[in-house]
């Protein structure tokens, strides 16, 4: 088991366990069940320390089967796995092999453009609304911004670079005051639909606490 910072990988729990063959039924599932509850563990560890999405890679059925038990045994964690899948090697070697194939990269992507997308779309479901809690375009967010009211600032990618030095050291303190007030930032990728949405707003929104008059 490990955990993956910048596409580095920390190593917490290698358990290497001998199944018994298929035709010891009862003893194989006996010790898958003990594999289960051991990684379980260790999972439950990891996973409260870094709160990161899941990635399950291994070889044959087991993998599947351990999604299934976490499902019944641990929903809270299950519900956090982002991808399965299958790698050719067994052990730490099996995740060196997904780095290099690509599979980790690309569910993390797909997370984070899951995650853009249900942030912009938000905002575009406030702005429908029209209560006045949420923020569009770089004065009127400045505003909400001194007021305290921003809970989640999002700020397209073509806002941080490619411009002038000016505009991104206002957009970087921009963040900074919404972190030192306790919201949080997310930056859009404007590769797909939804940074170019929010782009059309200005490139720039945020989700407010409590309306603000414009």
């Amino acid at each position: 088991m490990t955990i993956m910072r910048h596409f580095t990988i920390e190593v917490k729990v290698e358990e290497k366990v001998g199944l018994p063959g298929k035709r010891r039924a009862e003893g194989r599932a006996k010790a898958l069940r003990k594999l289960f509850t051991s990684a379980l563990q260790a999972l439950r560890e990891s996973w409260m320390e870094s709160k990161s999405p899941i990635v399950i890679v291994g070889v044959g059925f087991v993998k599947t089967d351990f999604l299934k038990y976490l499902r019944e045994e641990a929903p809270e964690i299950a519900e956090k796995v982002i991808d399965v899948k299958s790698v050719n090697s067994v052990g730490v070697a099996g995740i060196h092999e997904a780095l290099r194939s690509g599979i980790l990269k690309k569910a993390l992507r797909d997370l984070r453009i899951a995650e853009e997308t249900e942030a912009v779309e938000e905002v575009l479901n406030r702005v429908g609304r029209g209560r006045g809690d949420v923020a569009y375009g770089l004065l009127d967010v400045e505003r909400a911004v001194l007021l305290g009211a921003v809970e989640k600032l999002l700020i397209t990618d073509t806002q941080l670079r490619g411009v002038p030095d000016e505009k991104r050291r206002r957009m970087e303190e921009l963040m900074r005051n919404v972190e030192g007030k306790g919201g949080s930032v997310v930056i859009v990728s404007t590769e797909h639909e939804a940074g170019v949405k929010l782009q059309s707003l200005g490139g720039v929104a945020a989700l407010l606490r409590f309306p603000v008059k414009s």
